[in-house]
């Protein structure tokens, strides 16, 4: 009853919107009965194939009226089982995914790639601290763990849906977030080519063979590895590497996330490194353009590439909303959402891929320790380099000592030095005392002798003031003797 009344709700959008036609509407009633006949032969909710004309039809009635009030309405009941087995993924007080309760007794299964750092689970209207049991990479699942009891297990169906079928996305509300059709059926999602992150080139030695890094991507699998410029790749994994082309091969045995490690030269000290490799079309900027008119929908999810098998949906739906679980007509599980892909369409693994997955998860061989092995040892190593670095290098106690004795025999040697400069400047001060002094006497031998000789001179000029004094009385006798021998009077 509840199915019948969600086919006629979409056969009323499709006549008020003209979308279908009589004969449309004929094909859809034979579909239908075809689907009623199968039910009573093989107790099977599986729908038949619809004809070209009826998905068409759905399809356009579906961009104008899927996600309505009343559609939404009409699906609550059928999501509402799995709703009850839907958690919200939270870190650092936002939520980063969905997450579909597979265990009563606290499993919890979310997309991998999305977590970071320590998870909570917010679930029936409670809070918990959330242990991540374990991590398949290769669907970009993770297991969760937290302390609690009876939890609602989800409920999945045995088969994929095919393309055409409706579906909703559940999340912990009643009323499913999103509806849609499938889009495209089960296939392998394929992956770009592994990434490292550097440029590259010879190491201007013949004589020493290897690949020098010439320039590291920011953010890229490199840098994250700490990679430096000048460094030279001698090997990855089982390969030597001699030259660029040896690289390229060697890169060419691994997919993104793949761990790989390296051995490398910095300098003439020999360093293993562990890095996971990345997706180059998450580098690439024409893909990145591309990216930004697929995030006009909606952010896309950091991870949606390289899966084994996933069918293809248009239900709107955020990258912290993978995780959660897929429903068809029938209210069963028919999917995980795992990977906003692009601006109209989103990812889901079947229920095949996630049964299989969740029963590897659930043995513990997956957990973070066991999967992190490599990088493990790796971390270990750097520790036991760094350890014993530190061998013979003072502790932060007799390091204070040792600087405060830096200091003191910093300042006894800046006391010298002003010791030094003190005695040079007083050597100075006395010479130029002593040449001043020794000018002051040249400067008063010289007034003296000026002195003198100005007194000499002011005799000399006295006397020459009386010999004027005398020259004229005589000038002047001698004159008066002249008029007086003119004039007949003198003798």
């Amino acid at each position: 009853m509840r199915n019948n009344n969600i086919q006629k709700l979409i056969f009323t959008f499709a006549i008020a919107f003209g979308l279908t036609t009589t004969n449309g509407l004929a094909q859809q009633d034979t579909a239908k009965e075809k689907t009623t006949a199968a039910k009573d032969e093989k107790d099977s909710d599986r729908p038949e194939k619809q004809s070209r004309t009826g998905t068409n039809n759905l399809k356009r009635l579906l961009k104008i009226a899927r996600n309505s009030d009343e559609m939404i309405e009409t699906f609550a009941p059928v999501a509402a089982s799995a709703s009850q087995s839907t958690a919200v993924v939270q870190s650092k007080g936002e939520q980063i995914a969905l997450g579909t309760v597979v265990d009563s007794n606290g499993f919890i299964l979310t997309k991998a790639s999305q977590l970071d750092g320590a998870p909570r689970v917010w679930i029936a209207g409670q809070e918990y601290d959330a242990q991540v049991f374990g991590i398949h990479r290769r669907s970009d699942l993770a297991m969760l763990k937290i302390q609690a009891e009876n939890l609602p297990v989800a409920n999945f169906a045995n088969s994929s849906p095919i393309t055409g079928s409706w579906l909703a996305c559940v999340g912990p509300d009643e009323d499913p977030f999103s509806l849609g059709t499938v889009g495209v059926d089960v296939r392998k999602i394929s992956a770009t080519k592994a990434f490292v992150g550097i440029q590259s080139g010879p190491t201007g030695d013949p004589e020493k063979p290897g690949v020098k890094i010439t320039q590291v991507v920011p953010d890229s699998p490199a840098d994250k590895a700490d990679l430096w410029v000048n460094d030279i790749i001698i090997k990855i994994g089982e390969d030597d590497i001699k030259e660029f082309t040896d690289l390229q091969a060697a890169l060419k045995k691994f997919e993104p996330g793949d761990r790989v490690e390296l051995v490398i030269l910095r300098g003439e000290e020999k360093l293993n490194i562990s890095m996971e490799l990345a997706d180059a079309g998450n580098f690439n900027s024409d893909f990145e353009r591309s990216n930004q008119q697929n995030r006009m929908g909606s952010k896309l999810s950091k991870r949606r590439q390289d899966f084994p098998l996933a069918f293809q949906h248009d239900c709107g739906l955020n990258a912290n909303q993978c995780g959660g679980p897929l429903v068809d007509l029938s209210g069963q599980i028919v999917g995980i959402n795992i990977a906003r892909a692009e601006r109209v369409s989103s990812l889901a693994l079947p229920t095949e891929t996630v049964m299989t997955v969740i029963d590897k998860l659930m043995t513990g061989e997956l957990s973070p320790a066991v999967i992190n092995k490599l990088r493990l040892e790796e971390v270990d190593r750097k520790i036991v380099r760094l350890q014993k670095d530190l061998i013979g290098l003072p502790d932060e106690k007799d390091e204070i000592a040792l600087q405060r004795e830096i200091e003191d025999a910093r300042l006894d040697e800046l006391n010298k030095m002003k010791d030094e400069v003190q005695k040079k400047f007083d050597a100075m001060i006395a010479d130029l005392e002593k040449e001043m002094k020794d000018a002051m006497g040249s400067v008063d031998q010289r007034i003296d002798e000026l002195s003198k000789e100005a007194k000499v001179r002011q005799v000399e000029l006295s006397n020459v003031k009386k010999k004027i004094v005398t020259f004229k009385r005589k000038i002047k006798k001698l004159e008066q003797s002249k008029k007086d021998l003119i004039s007949g009077v003198g003798e």
